[in-house]
């Protein structure tokens, strides 16, 4: 769970409108949220849960509340993470990586060919008490 722990605490991109929360890691679990604002709503949420697997710390993102599937890690590097899953619509990877102390980017791809797409959100760190 160490190769996750780049990612803890509060992190918010204001220009599209994401925040996000990742919490210590524990012994065996980490767990997070996203909310995607719109002026003064958040118009979209997600939960998050990483747990240690015999592949590693595997992601089960859960949009508005309902499980997803599972994301097994692919690449661990130094504040960074890769995790897949070629069996999902989209996303079928998703990145989490630290490009500096008060930085994160979070994307996520999928598609093969003319049907591939990503989107990538750099979020900076802030106060978790904070909007």
């Amino acid at each position: 769970m160490d190769a996750v722990a780049f990612m803890t605490g509060c992190w918010s991109q204001s220009g599209q409108g994401l925040r996000e929360h990742f919490s210590p890691v524990a012994a065996n679990m980490m767990t997070g949220f996203s909310q995607f604002w719109r002026g003064e709503a958040i118009v979209d949420w997600e939960f998050h849960r990483v747990d240690v697997t015999p592949d590693g710390p595997a992601l089960t993102p859960h949009p508005r509340g309902i499980a997803s599937v599972q994301f097994l890690p692919v690449a661990i590097e130094s504040n960074k993470i890769v995790w897949q899953n070629l069996e999902h619509d989209f996303p079928q990877r998703i990145i989490y990586h630290r490009s500096a102390p008060d930085t994160l980017v979070a994307r996520t791809e999928g598609g093969e060919g003319e049907a591939a797409r990503s989107m990538e959100w750099k979020m900076a760190r802030v106060d978790c008490s904070s909007r």
